[in-house]
């Protein structure tokens, strides 16, 4: 019998689920202490945050700080020969965060938990998995393209960040405090 080797989007795939599962029995055993602790999940950060004004130009700065480096970073990784093992690694923890996440905001707000899971990932999500599928694309075939090929698609890639950190930026918490107004 001829065995099929899984392609590398599969493996991801499978690794961001398992580690997603392992996220919701992490959150289910240590609690959600800790990160009620933190204020950043309570109702009342919530509260607080459905009527403030937001600062949009300073959310996107963070989203800057926080999005650029981790693309570069999965960039330049794949350009080297084991750059597989960290879209693997990359895929894992943000399997074990959302996971972890989701836990954490069901246990807040129950049912409706799962709709704010939902939505703090829209619009931006919509554009941030291809870019990173795309990352993962061009390190797996990256001996096969020309180099300008491969600049040409990192620069679409770069943009479409771009793009969705302006919509997780400007558009995102817009959606955010009208789901809230639910609550």
């Amino acid at each position: 019998m001829q065995t099929r080797e899984l392609s590398v989007k599969q493996q991801l795939f499978i690794i961001f689920l398992v580690c997603f599962l392992v996220g919701i029995v992490a959150a289910n055993f240590l609690g959600a202490e800790s990160f009620e602790k933190s204020g950043t999940l309570t109702r009342y950060f919530l509260k607080q945050f459905q009527y403030t004004q937001v600062n949009f130009y300073e959310v996107l700065w963070q989203v800057c700080c926080s999005r650029i480096p981790v693309f570069l970073f999965l960039m330049f990784v794949g350009l080297m020969r084991g750059g597989r093992w960290f879209y693997l690694a990359f895929a894992a923890w943000s399997g074990f965060a959302y996971g972890y996440f989701c836990v954490l905001a069901i246990g807040a707000f129950g049912s409706g938990g799962l709709l704010l899971c939902i939505v703090a990932l829209f619009p931006q999500f919509l554009l941030y998995v291809p870019v990173y599928l795309g990352l993962v694309i061009l390190c797996v075939q990256q001996r096969r393209r020309d180099v300008w090929h491969s600049l040409a698609v990192y620069l679409v890639l770069f943009l479409l960040l771009c793009a969705g950190m302006l919509l997780e930026s400007y558009i995102n918490p817009m959606i955010l405090q009208k789901m809230l107004k639910i609550f």
